[in-house]
């Protein structure tokens, strides 16, 4: 019967306490620089957010939109930006520039630039690009004239 008393009497503060809980820390604020305007290739990154997977981890994320005219990697050298989404090649140039900047994850297992041509071109290997005019955005120029070399070379040697 004592039992039963002090279960009975204990049972609502317990019940109590079980709605208290400790207030969490306050976030983290960190900005990323997305390599491009706001697109379904940032997904991943956006349905985590309101799934609030980086919340979990302390942190509030504000996605900073790139684009053509968006050096991505000054907003990161600026202290705008806490991250940012660049390719391997500029990150090659940039730390052989002396920026202290270091990759930290890759997002695409394969390249996703594509080169492509009109059917009627004559153009259906890479090495058939070779003599062309190949158009490119200018900011990509470097980049892919890296995977243009690349290509031509491992054409030819591998």
């Amino acid at each position: 019967m004592r039992f039963l008393f002090i279960l009975l009497t204990l049972q609502p503060g317990l019940a109590a306490c079980q709605g208290i809980r400790a207030p969490a820390p306050p976030l983290t604020a960190v900005a990323v620089q997305l390599s491009w305007t706001h697109s379904s290739q940032f997904a991943g990154l956006y349905v985590a957010d309101q799934q609030g997977y980086y919340a979990e981890e302390g942190l509030d994320v504000t996605w900073l939109e790139g684009g053509p005219t968006v050096d991505r990697l000054a907003a990161l050298l600026a202290g705008e930006a806490q991250f940012a989404i660049a390719s391997g090649p500029e990150i090659i140039r940039a730390r052989a520039a002396g920026a202290p900047i270091r990759a930290i994850a890759t997002i695409f297992r394969r390249s996703p630039f594509a080169f492509f041509s009109l059917a009627d071109s004559g153009i259906t290997r890479p090495e058939d690009f070779g003599g062309k005019v190949i158009q490119i955005r200018p900011r990509a120029r470097p980049i892919l004239y890296i995977r243009l070399l690349t290509m031509s070379k491992c054409l030819n040697e591998c």
